[in-house]
């Protein structure tokens, strides 16, 4: 199992398990325990911003009341979600708020297409219909509507949406968040402690200490989800996503003996097979993203080598990053950047030294534990796109070509295409080297668009 996976599932599984811990603190009232969760949040991660010495982001943030109001909007959001989660584990209703995570991936679906004008393919809108179909049995079979689910997925699906669009990483952005929280939560806990209904006038030191749990509790499944996210495909992640519902089902049903019979098991089946078909549609559209032909901007360009196709494995790639094209290009070449800035994890850039219209470095990275090493060649071509090419050592004769094109003023489409050659008893595994080659491609494209969505401002 890779890194990647691990820390990703334990991020879900410890999301899945937040039941147990809200369980043992449901003596205190659940806006209270919103309000410490927020406060010891905030305590925890400036503690580990404290330790990265990761502070450069706070002068832009004052520069910029704009990207203020869009944290104040998620935070709202993300307390909102907080409060009426808690509410649901420490009212019996474990299973309907498990509902709520069930269906975020359909809420986004939808919030795609009205918000950001993204089509849904034909698979998605079936999917949507039978989800629809599985809340409007559960609410003429039980009664009444299953809101705890449908606002739950509802106000996740907006702080995703929000949070998008935001200039911050993980980290810095749940400190603004809760930053901004602290002082409401501040003056209502010591309202609530004036007039004689908090748990801080109690003197139970037990539970003030597992109050003040909430803070790594909330923090460390949002550090390992970050860290796993970025070296894993988002079809991994689209599967992994469920682990959290699934074990909050399981808790509701097994552990807690919320009913679940009947009527209510055929409405969570409709949703299933709605997940089911979400899912499955989605890889296969990566499926085929991945097979696809070469782009056309590649149809007239001459080979890279005269060695035979035959003998060499091709991934080709897209991400959309939205910075403008300039910006895109010059962190694409900027080494020192990626070196000092640890843009890909995995790679060490050593001995970067400037050469014609580009640079060269060494390359090193481990692969199954074994030390690769190559001598990189960057060159900036004239018409803007650019090329590495490893000119000696382990991956000698690799290519990588990328190319820029402008979608908009603030927004750039960056088309990768990756040609390795292979020898010898390597051409028998050539379809296992171009999966961990597009592997490889996917993680590296993620992580420049988080580094220059985040982080990354041109030299001065």
């Amino acid at each position: 199992m890779s890194s990647g996976v691990l820390q990703a599932a334990l991020a879900y599984a410890m999301w899945g398990l937040f039941p147990l811990y809200f369980q043992l603190v449901s003596a205190v009232a659940p806006l209270e325990i919103v309000l410490h969760r927020a406060l010891w949040s905030l305590a925890f991660v400036l503690l580990l911003l404290a330790v990265l010495r990761r502070w450069a982001w706070l002068r832009d943030i004052a520069r910029s009341p704009r990207t203020v109001g869009i944290f104040a909007s998620s935070a709202l959001l993300l307390s909102a979600n907080w409060l009426v989660y808690v509410w649901a584990v420490n009212n019996g209703r474990v299973v309907e708020s498990s509902l709520g995570y069930f269906i975020t991936p359909l809420v986004n679906v939808l919030l795609g297409y009205f918000v950001l004008r993204e089509r849904p393919r034909r698979a998605q809108w079936w999917a949507l219909a039978i989800a629809a179909a599985g809340v409007l049995w559960l609410t003429l079979s039980t009664g009444s509507l299953p809101w705890v689910g449908l606002v739950l997925a509802a106000s996740f699906g907006i702080y995703g949406l929000l949070r998008k669009t935001a200039p911050l990483g993980a980290l810095e952005g749940l400190a603004l968040e809760t930053l901004l929280l602290a002082p409401l939560a501040a003056g209502l806990l010591a309202w609530r402690a004036s007039h004689g209904g908090s748990a801080l006038g109690g003197g139970d030191a037990a539970l003030l200490g597992l109050l003040a749990l909430a803070g790594p509790l909330t923090a460390l499944p949002l550090l390992l989800f970050a860290a796993g996210a970025r070296r894993l495909p988002m079809t991994t992640l689209g599967v992994l996503q469920y682990i959290g519902p699934t074990i909050q089902f399981a808790l509701g049903v097994w552990l807690f003996h919320e009913p679940f019979a009947g009527a209510r098991l055929a409405g969570f089946m409709l949703i299933w097979a709605a997940l089911l078909i979400y899912t499955a549609e989605g890889w296969m559209s990566m499926r085929r993203q991945a097979l696809r032909e070469i782009p056309p901007h590649w149809q007239n360009r001459e080979p890279a080598s005269a060695e035979p196709a035959m003998h060499k494995v091709v991934v080709e790639r897209q991400i959309e990053i939205a910075r403008p094209i300039e910006v895109v290009r010059r962190q694409f070449v900027d080494m020192e950047h990626h070196c000092t800035g640890n843009v890909h994890p995995g790679l060490e850039v050593a001995n970067l030294r400037p050469a014609g219209q580009g640079c060269t470095f060494t390359g090193r990275r481990r692969v199954l534990g074994l030390l690769q090493e190559d001598e990189i060649e960057v060159t900036s071509l004239p018409d803007g796109n650019s090329t590495l090419r490893s000119v000696a050592g382990t991956n000698a004769g690799l290519l990588i070509t990328q190319m820029f094109e402008a979608t908009g003023p603030q927004s750039t489409l960056v088309s990768i295409k990756v040609e390795m050659p292979v020898a010898g008893a390597m051409k028998l595994l050539r379809p296992l080297v171009q999966a961990g080659l597009a592997r490889d491609t996917e993680n590296a494209l993620r992580q420049d668009k988080a580094d220059l969505e985040q982080r990354y401002m041109l030299p001065a």
